[in-house]
Parts: C-alpha cells; sequence; structure tokens
C-alpha cells in the first residue's frame, strides 16, 4: 500500500512540474515576444526556467516542515505574543 502511495505522489509531482512548465512556456510566449521582442520558447526550455527560478529564488511553496503562513519563521512564544488582543499585551506589559 505504500508503494502504490509512493508512486502516486511521484506522479502527482510529475504532473505539477509539467503544469507549471507548460504555465511558464505559455506565459513567456504570450508577453515576452511582444513586450522584450524575445523569442519564444519550448517545453525544455520552460522547464529549464522553472528549475532555474527554482535554484535562484527559492520557492514553490511549503514542504519547510511545520508552521506555514504569516507567522512563518516566528517563534511559538513570539506567535502567541502576535494572536493576544492589545488588552493581554497592556497588562503583560506593565
Amino acid at each position: 500500500m505504500t508503494t502504490l502511495w509512493i508512486l502516486g505522489g511521484i506522479a502527482i509531482a510529475i504532473v505539477a512540474v509539467a503544469v507549471m512548465s507548460l504555465a511558464v512556456m505559455y506565459l513567456w510566449n504570450w508577453l515576452a515576444p511582444t513586450v522584450f521582442k524575445l523569442p519564444t520558447i519550448k517545453f525544455k526550455h520552460a522547464l529549464g526556467l522553472l528549475i532555474l527560478s527554482k535554484l535562484l529564488f527559492g520557492g514553490f511553496g511549503g514542504w519547510h516542515g511545520g508552521h506555514h503562513g504569516f507567522h512563518h519563521g516566528m517563534k511559538h512564544e513570539q506567535c502567541k505574543e502576535w494572536k493576544m488582543n492589545h488588552d493581554k499585551k497592556d497588562s503583560i506589559i506593565k
């Protein structure tokens, strides 16, 4: 059963990368030739751009393990303090 889950996860990852690469390709071919007078690209170039952007900028979100969202990077105490209302903060500070 776990092998099936692993293969399913790999298949989903491949489809996700393919869809993102197609999105990059279509956006590039729609905008770059018109705006910057650049040539159109093929799927393999879009995949390369996607990998390059991942390497340069990090990204695609998620999978950092643990806490995600607005408070990402805050310590647990900071997050709890952030969520407190102003009255509780004033009583703690005084």
